[in-house]
């Protein structure tokens, strides 16, 4: 059960083992209100409306702390005293980086349970190296989720015939754009963001073969599909020119 707030936050609904009290849990991904099984949804409703003001000051706290640790996540989080690699963000999480003498003959290796980047230690006679072989594995991963995440919401936006092709660009001052002949355009540095940012800056840009502007009517549109889309773009107003630095 979801439920859109005034201040067009989603509240997601989920009824645990809670006998007699409420609880909020906010993530970058969700709002989520936990609630004792006992409630009916009349009753759901009405403690979210006299409890309004609470939970969303609540939610816009959370998120603030959200923002402000992730955005501390990307300061310098790229490289070690040697100039090298220690860390890079994949979709928004801090994946560590190893160097290694048994990946053979491969570069590098990618340990999703641990969330762990694997590296031959054979790259590690160049920083310049290192940094370009890990680019190219951002690259893999970005297009591989861009060719499904623009095609399912071209889908859901109505604009599967007007999309030509999806393109994947190194920008340094923009996150997407929109051809007029139907191509969109992507930075590929938005490997590094948080799942639903990249997801609105992918309905942003399919809006634009609607409405070639950013105006009312365009806002509109995007807020059809990304309630939430004012809050992403604070997040890339506070984090964007750190992930431009890579």
């Amino acid at each position: 059960m979801n439920i859109l707030l005034p201040n067009d936050e989603v509240l997601n609904i989920k009824r645990t083992s809670r006998k007699n009290s409420v609880g909020l849990s906010v993530s970058h991904d969700f709002n989520r209100l936990l609630v004792p099984k006992s409630y009916s949804d009349k009753k759901i409703v009405k403690f979210i409306d006299i409890e309004l003001n609470w939970i969303e000051s609540a939610i816009k706290t959370q998120k603030n702390v959200l923002l402000q640790s992730l955005a501390r996540s990307y300061l310098g989080v790229f490289l070690d005293k040697t100039g090298f690699l220690k860390q890079v963000v994949l979709f928004g999480k801090v994946l560590a980086i190893e160097y290694v003498n048994y990946l053979n003959n491969k570069e590098l290796e990618f340990n999703e349970p641990s969330q762990v980047l694997i590296l031959n230690k054979a790259l590690l006679s160049s920083s310049h190296l290192v940094k370009t072989r890990v680019k190219k594995w951002f690259l893999n991963e970005i297009i591989r989720y861009l060719d499904d995440k623009v095609l399912s919401y071209a889908k859901i936006v109505g604009v599967v015939n007007s999309l030509v092709s999806i393109e994947v660009k190194d920008y340094k001052t923009r996150w997407g754009s929109c051809c007029p002949d139907g191509r969109l355009q992507f930075n590929w540095r938005l490997v590094m963001m948080p799942m639903p940012v990249v997801d609105y800056v992918i309905i942003h840009e399919l809006c634009h073969l609607i409405h070639p502007n950013h105006s009312k009517h365009f806002w509109a549109e995007v807020s059809l599909y990304c309630p939430n889309f004012k809050q992403h773009k604070q997040w890339l107003k506070q984090n964007g020119h750190e992930i431009m630095r890579f």
